[in-house]
C-alpha cells in the first residue's frame, strides 16, 4: 500500500473508533434529550435517537434503505 492509503486508512479507522466510542459513553451516562456544551453554544452534544437512515436522509421513506440492507417494510 502507499503511504496516503495508511494514512487514510489509521485516520479512517480512528474517526470509526471516536464515533464508536463517543455513541457509547453518551447511552450509558446521558438520559434521552441531554445536552452538554463541548465548545460553547458552537458545538454540542445531545441524546437522541433517530429512526431514519444516516443523518435522517430517508426523511420517513423506508425506500432508500430498503435498497442498501436489502429490507422490505
Amino acid at each position: 500500500m502507499k503511504t496516503k492509503n495508511i494514512l487514510f486508512l489509521g485516520i479512517s479507522l480512528l474517526v470509526f473508533a471516536a464515533d464508536q466510542l463517543t455513541k457509547q459513553l453518551i447511552k450509558t451516562h446521558f438520559l434521552e434529550h441531554e445536552s452538554i456544551q463541548v465548545i460553547g453554544d458552537f458545538f454540542r452534544l445531545t441524546f437522541i435517537y433517530n429512526e431514519n437512515a444516516a443523518f435522517g436522509i430517508s426523511l420517513g421513506s423506508k425506500f432508500p434503505y430498503s435498497i442498501v440492507f436489502g429490507k422490505s417494510y
